[in-house]
């Protein structure tokens, strides 16, 4: 094994102190000498730092987890070097041919190159790691982190990215003036309250217009559904300020041009310190709820037991061969599919979530599902089986696109489902609105009759705001209130009663990862909240705590059934895509809140495609050859397919080989298998017999690269309030934002866009517009608003396309500046995510000079910018410079 000194920390003999014996072996710069040196006892459960100053101390830099991949790209002489030093930490992460070591130290002549990407393979792999000693004599450790330390590193990290989250919102309140804080979207003014409503479980639904001497200043509200806010009040010194008054937040169910809808605890006349009840003013709110549930969620996984337990344990702890021998010596069991048409890797997924085995197996099993590899097809077909084996299944993902996309699918495959789809009405895709908790709970007879009591009360409270003025007008609104509130706590028994009856009846629960607990809160039956598995989708892109929150909701199976050893837990994703949104500044609670759960245990089990490998530079045919042509000994590589808890799909079906290219060879190791051979069945891709000369656009090509280079098309920086640059988040907290936008080269993305409409035919909501910024995103909207065939195109950042797909992409780049600056392009996911959009047309604009500072940009221009880009039909590439 070439190429490092390595010790171990153990137990030789009981009651003997533990010693660290550095074991000479060949080195990869050198020879090393070996010493002994001795450990106190006490060292062995030492809990040493792991992360950062603020939750443990920093052991790499922020930035880490994308800086070392490129950097990786140049090691292509040291790469069987390095990969064996990853296979050590994964081994010793495993357990593997050890016993009980619980600590590992490289010796201080392993270069820093390599140090640095051990620092970087350790954060994916879970494990505790720092540098210590001076220049010649510095030297890495790394140990194993306990289940009860990363429950508080998580919680730790979960309380400082709410400050953060808090912070950010504090500091886009330092708009002062009213006007300002409204034309910065923080602030709505004296909006009217048209009506209220009582909705589920009593709570308010109040809807609000806008003040008619105002027109229009409600659109200003930056806010949309799920988003909260809070009443505003003013303060002594005439600011603006949220109002602590019990019943003041509340949250957006719904926004219309004129009109918002938001849902509070309260009744209007319930809320005290409002002066006027016929009109309020709202601020933007940090979503402090989610953060307290998720705290919340992990806190109660110190105290698991049962299935839950070895959930968690398999998460954090297990030892690999313990597992492998339980899967050796298994018998599977042969499925009878649903759908004939799933190809082999997607089969043997199925298989290892659904065959029942006769010893116990894994807990938990994922699937690695790369841009258009069946991820979701795959999913439905598992549901499906467990579905038959008489299962409840709790399925879940990180948004709600997401989840509808899960559900729609399955009630595709098999309208009878009995499926339930948790969370607000108004965020659900209209597909899916006849089968929401909502929707089913109002067939209940104790639902008809709780909307009864909720509304009697109403009537009390609506009655005695005639009496304010009254001489005993306080004593007869006082006895209203008794009155309404006895009626309310009875409307709510009922109302439990009718989620408890919908909840019986209910097989599959779709909801998103935070909102499904919300779901279940009112059931009175404890049965009913617990499900035989649960399976996530987008489980790349969920906070390890969100995940955690599923654990407690898992069901403890009787162990006489032949199915009670299936898989608990099934995670789908793809963590070479970008990771979970993160505010917090601060390094430690960075790297542990994006260090996702389903990233270290793919790494744990071989990582899937992809990983720390060098990009491949071919020239175009080569690089298409190799996506067309899969060779075939690659499959038998063990980086294919099925590894011990997890499962590849890389039969790649959304684009062309000529899409597909760059990012399979870039991001996934060249071993994505396209099925999409051709532009066929979108006939409208044919252009208009228009001139050629006139078009922007080639019309043999479906991926073309315009290159802005030396167009003077400036960046500039902007301030605003906006949404968190490159949120996923429904209730993204709203900051002042310094965001980053480029006119001239809008201009000419806007003009690619409407001849992609006029010229090429493609109908609009078949067209997305991606780029980075918040500030350039607006700029678009805002332009195609006045163009009416291009009104009803999706512009979004990358961060918000993640997870889409449409038939024809646009990808604005921006960044064009002296410095060769690029911000966040740099991170690879994140030109992952935006390449691999497409289904039949891609379009790249930017300005090669400034992006091929970054080696992942530079590689790009120069594949793109081959000799001979374009000429060959087949390849159906194009580059060209701005002026030509």
């Amino acid at each position: 094994m070439p190429g490092r000194i390595l010790a171990m920390a153990h137990d030789a003999v009981p009651h003997v102190v533990n010693a660290v014996v550095l074991l000479m072996v060949s080195s990869l710069h050198g020879s090393f000498s070996f010493s002994f040196s001795s450990l106190h006892p006490a060292s062995r459960s030492l809990h040493l730092p792991s992360h950062t100053p603020s939750i443990r101390k920093l052991s790499c830099f922020d930035g880490m987890r994308n800086s070392l991949r490129l950097s990786s790209m140049k090691l292509a002489d040291d790469r069987e070097n390095t990969t064996d030093l990853v296979n050590l930490l994964r081994d010793f992460r495993n357990g593997i041919h050890q016993e009980d070591e619980s600590k590992l130290i490289f010796d201080a002549q392993l270069s820093s190159k390599d140090r640095a990407l051990l620092h970087e393979a350790c954060e994916r792999l879970g494990l505790g790691h720092e540098s210590f000693g001076q220049n010649e004599e510095r030297r890495l450790s790394v140990w194993k982190i306990q289940t009860a330390d990363r429950l508080e590193d998580i919680e730790n990290a979960l309380r400082i990215e709410k400050t953060a989250a808090r912070k950010q919102w504090e500091e886009a309140m330092a708009f002062s003036e009213p006007n300002e804080m409204e034309a910065a979207g923080m602030l709505l003014l004296n909006a009217r309250i048209q009506n209220v409503d009582v909705t589920d479980f009593g709570r308010f639904k109040w809807t609000l217009a806008e003040d008619a001497s105002r027109k229009g200043h409600m659109t200003r509200f930056n806010v949309k559904t799920g988003s909260p806010v809070v009443l505003a009040q003013r303060s002594k010194s005439g600011q603006w300020q949220a109002s602590q008054a019990s019943g003041s937040f509340g949250f957006i169910i719904s926004t219309r041009r004129g009109s918002l809808d938001v849902i509070f605890e309260v009744h209007p006349d319930q809320v005290e310190n409002i002066e006027n009840t016929e009109s309020i003013s709202l601020l933007a709110s940090p979503d402090s709820v989610t953060y307290d549930r998720l705290l919340q969620g992990t806190r109660k996984c110190r105290n698991l037991g049962g299935d839950s337990k070895q959930i968690l344990d398999m998460m954090f702890e297990n030892d690999l061969d313990d597992m492998k021998e339980a899967l050796n010596t298994s018998q599977q069991f042969k499925l009878e599919f649903f759908d004939s048409m799933l190809n082999q890797e997607q089969r043997d997924a199925v298989e290892k979530c659904c065959s029942p085995q006769k010893t116990s197996v894994l807990p938990i099993q994922l699937i690695h599902g790369p841009f258009g590899t069946g991820k979701t097809k795959t999913l439905v077909e598992i549901i499906r089986q467990r579905i038959k084996l008489d299962q409840r299944i709790l399925v879940c993902a990180a948004s709600n696109a997401a989840v509808d996309n899960l559900a729609i699918g399955l009630l595709r495959a098999d309208p009878n489902l009995q499926l339930a789809r948790a969370g607000l009405p108004e965020r659900v895709d209209e597909q899916l609105s006849g089968v929401t908790l909502a929707a089913l709970q109002k067939k209940e007879p104790s639902a008809a009759l709780s909307k009864s009591l909720f509304q009697q009360a109403n009537e009390e409270l609506r009655v005695s705001e005639k009496w304010r003025r009254s001489t005993n007008g306080a004593a007869i609104r006082r006895e209203a209130r008794k009155e309404s509130r006895e009626l309310f706590r009875d409307a709510r028994q009922l109302q439990k009663e009718a989620v408890s009856a919908t909840l019986r009846k209910v097989r599959i629960l779709c909801g998103t990862l935070t909102g499904f607990v919300s779901a279940l809160q009112e059931a009175r039956d404890d049965e009913l909240v617990l499900f035989d598995a649960v399976i996530v989708d987008e489980a790349s892109q969920a906070l390890t705590a969100a995940i955690l929150q599923t654990l407690p909701y898992v069901k403890n199976q009787t162990k006489q059934s032949v199915y009670s050893h299936l898989p608990r837990m099934i995670l789908a994703g793809d963590h070479r895509q970008l990771p979970p949104t993160v505010l917090a500044e601060d390094r430690g609670a960075r790297t542990v809140l994006q260090s996702t759960i389903f990233e270290e245990l793919m790494e744990r089990d071989g990582g899937g495609l992809g990983g720390n490998k060098a990009i491949i530079r071919l020239d175009q045919s080569e690089i298409v050859a190799r996506a067309q042509n899969l060779v075939s000994a690659n499959l038998s590589e063990g980086n294919l397919g099925g590894q011990l808890w997890s499962q590849t799909l890389f039969r790649q079906y959304r684009m062309p080989a000529s899409l597909m290219a760059f990012p399979a060879a870039s991001f996934y190791g060249g071993l994505l298998r396209p099925e999409c051979q051709n532009a066929g069945g979108y006939s409208y891709l044919n252009c208009s017999d228009e001139s050629e000369t006139s078009l922007l656009l080639r019309k043999t090509c479906l991926f073309e690269a315009i290159d802005t280079a030396g167009a003077g098309f400036d960046e500039e920086t902007v301030t605003s309030a906006a949404p968190t640059e490159g949120s996923r988040s429904s209730s993204a907290v709203l900051v002042r934002d310094f965001s980053t936008l480029n006119r001239e080269q809008a201009e000419l993305t806007l003009r690619i866009v409407r001849e992609l409409v006029e010229v090429w035919n493609i109908p609009p909501h078949d067209i997305g517009v991606i780029t980075p910024y918040n500030a350039h995103a607006s700029l678009l909207r805002e332009r195609m608003q006045s163009d009416a065939c291009m009104q009803s195109i999706d512009v979004s950042t990358v961060d918000g396309f993640q997870g889409q797909e449409k038939v024809a992409i646009v990808f604005d780049s921006v960044r064009s500046n002296a410095d060769c600056e690029v911000g966040f392009l740099s991170d690879y996911r994140r030109i992952n995510v935006a390449l691999t959009r497409a289904k039949r047309k891609l379009v790249v604009v930017g300005d090669s000079a400034t992006l091929t500072s970054d080696p992942v940009w530079a590689a790009f221009w120069d594949w793109a910018a081959m000799p001979g880009s374009g000429d060959a039909e087949s390849f159906s590439i194009a580059y060209r410079s701005y002026y030509e």
